[in-house]
């Protein structure tokens, strides 16, 4: 019998390899990032609220959360926040993390763990998750969570990262360095596609004879 972990392993590696053959098709984007793609239209310019996801809230949810704060500052313009899907409210954030987030410049010495619920799920207008088994935990938590959901790694599947973004918990701070990397390059293509959105919408509201 297979154990839990290899099933994993082997899901990841399929959905991977269909996330491959999408790209290569050029339909990717539409079937992972609907819910990005959407957002203009359901946000209508009010200030987002931005939720990222993953196992326990003590390394790659709290780096994205802080990365992301650090990346829209000054002015703060969207809410953002983090939580765990299988964590307990309080904890700190993995060492290895805070060392890892601080030779990012990213301080993570005062992030305490939060359990995910359903009334983040209905207060986000995006939720970021890491892997497609937290896509699927939310499926069963919350339907409305679910529709707003996509994955970290679909924001790179054209430079041919993978869908997953493991965990590095316990894992050497080299580990750490590739999976906060990569964080790091999802997050400027996902401030790039909302400064866009809103580009677009000012431009439209700025025309003359629309308003």
């Amino acid at each position: 019998m297979l154990s839990m972990y290899r099933l994993e392993k082997l899901d990841r590696m399929v959905r991977d390899f269909a996330a491959r053959i999408l790209q290569a098709l050029g339909v990717a984007g539409r079937v992972y990032l609907r819910p990005l793609v959407d957002l203009p239209g359901r946000a209508q310019g009010r200030r987002l609220s931005i939720l990222f996801l993953c196992k326990g809230n003590v390394c790659r949810s709290a780096y994205a959360e802080a990365r992301f704060r650090a990346l829209l500052a000054p002015g703060g313009r969207h809410a953002v926040s983090s939580a765990g899907l299988e964590t307990t409210a309080g904890s700190a954030a993995h060492p290895g993390a805070v060392d890892a987030a601080a030779l990012r410049g990213i301080d993570l010495s005062a992030h305490t763990t939060r359990p995910f619920t359903e009334a983040m799920a209905e207060e986000a207008d995006l939720i970021i998750a890491m892997e497609p088994s937290h896509l699927r935990r939310l499926r069963r938590l919350s339907a409305e969570g679910r529709k707003k959901a996509i994955l970290l790694g679909a924001l790179l599947l054209d430079e041919g990262e993978a869908l997953s973004t493991p965990d590095p918990y316990g894992k050497t701070p080299d580990v750490f360095a590739r999976c906060f990397e990569k964080i790091d390059r999802a997050l400027e293509r996902l401030l790039g596609r909302l400064d866009r959105s809103e580009g677009a919408r000012k431009g439209e509201l700025d025309e003359p004879g629309t308003g």
